[in-house]
């Protein structure tokens, strides 16, 4: 079956609620790793190395998910008009350059695939995928009804 993609981007230097949403149960950390892991073919079929999967910026990727989740909202800013790169500094995370992917998939068979298909038909959405100077990344995926939101951080470390 088909599923439904809405996808956003986001790249920077230096509403009602839904149903609670669900990060740590259910399939949400597989299906991250999932697309993380066609990420990283994409990279590699390029020769790109591979990103370097992060906690720290997984956990603030989820997070993030999760609160589009919970806050019935798709963007790159938050409600309170904070976008990546004032969530990293509120995280404590440095960096030189900092990157984000989103997406909103309803009712795909297979959500990871779905996701990073449409990022990598978008101009902006590959060039962050693609991007050489990115090595660390952090996928988050998280759910609420039929909806699974995606967020990838990228980032080009601090020296």
């Amino acid at each position: 079956m088909a599923g439904a993609l809405l996808l956003a981007t986001a790249c920077s230097e230096s509403t009602p609620a839904t149903p609670a949403a669900t990060a740590i149960t259910g399939e949400a950390p597989t299906i991250a790793a999932e697309a993380l892991e066609l990420v990283n073919g994409a990279r590699l079929a390029r020769d790109l190395p591979a990103l370097e999967n992060d906690a720290d910026l997984a956990d603030l990727a989820t997070a993030y998910s999760c609160r589009m989740a919970t806050e019935n909202f798709f963007s790159h800013t938050d409600p309170s008009g904070a976008a990546v790169d004032a969530r990293m500094q509120a995280a404590g995370l440095s960096y030189l350059k900092v990157g984000e992917n989103l997406a909103r998939i309803e009712n795909a068979s297979d959500p990871a695939k779905v996701a990073v298909d449409g990022w990598l038909e978008s101009p902006a959405h590959a060039e962050n995928i693609l991007r050489p100077d990115f090595t660390l990344s952090g996928m988050g995926v998280c759910g609420a009804g039929d909806a699974l939101y995606f967020t990838q951080v990228f980032v080009e470390p601090a020296e």
